[in-house]
């Protein structure tokens, strides 16, 4: 089976926290520090979706799927499912009474009319749907937590380097914890993150297949 992902509509914004929030985590006030501390967050969230192999900002994809055989689930690339907006199989659109889909896994069932669980089959199938969290900051933020408090954690280190050396990009404490700061490009993997960060980051990561 083949996949091809295509953002519909992107999320305007893809920062895990808000300035606000860091700033209460540093017992800082006054807006000297504004513009920095939004860049470092910029920066944080996207070492954390690189690291967790994922989008957290909610968006609607279209995925397309082209089979070679029946499957017995669709598995979609976007969680948390929040809507399904249509199916379609060989460019018919499917009832949404056909079809139901496990919002946290982001598996798509096809059914029959009594509900039982049928294979998928076609040529082609396109399910076009909304997926991902509400950010910090937004009304109804739906965000874990954990994910939060990772980003705040990687801000909070870079603003206690920052004074250091202008152009610090690593540095090493006292637990001989190496970091590279706020740079997505060398992050990612089992040690670019700090022990503490990735931990609270494991549930979150998505396992890239083949």
């Amino acid at each position: 089976m083949r996949t091809m992902l295509t953002v519909i509509t992107p999320a305007t914004v893809m920062d895990l926290t808000t300035v606000a929030a860091v700033k209460a985590e540093l017992a800082v006030s006054g807006s000297g520090d504004d513009a920095w501390l939004a860049d470092a967050i910029t920066r944080a969230s996207a070492i954390i979706r690189r690291w967790c192999n994922r989008v957290f900002a909610a968006e609607t994809v279209r995925e397309t799927y082209r089979l070679a055989r029946p499957v017995p689930e669709l598995l979609l690339s976007r969680l948390p499912v929040v809507t399904i907006a249509s199916v379609t199989v060989d460019g018919t659109a499917l009832a949404s009474t056909v079809y139901e889909a496990d919002a946290e896994q982001g598996t798509l069932y096809r059914l029959d009319s009594r509900r039982r669980f049928l294979c998928w089959s076609g040529d082609v199938i396109d399910v076009e749907y909304t997926a991902g969290f509400t950010m910090p900051g937004a009304v109804g933020r739906t965000l874990p937590e954990d994910v939060e408090a990772a980003c705040i954690a990687l801000c909070v280190r870079a603003y206690h380097a920052k004074g250091r050396d202008p152009a610090l990009r690593s540095y090493t404490n006292v637990d001989v914890e190496t970091f590279s700061l706020l740079d997505p490009d060398k992050a990612g993997g089992d040690g670019g993150l700090p022990a503490d960060v990735a931990e609270r980051l494991q549930p979150y990561r998505s396992v890239v297949l083949g």
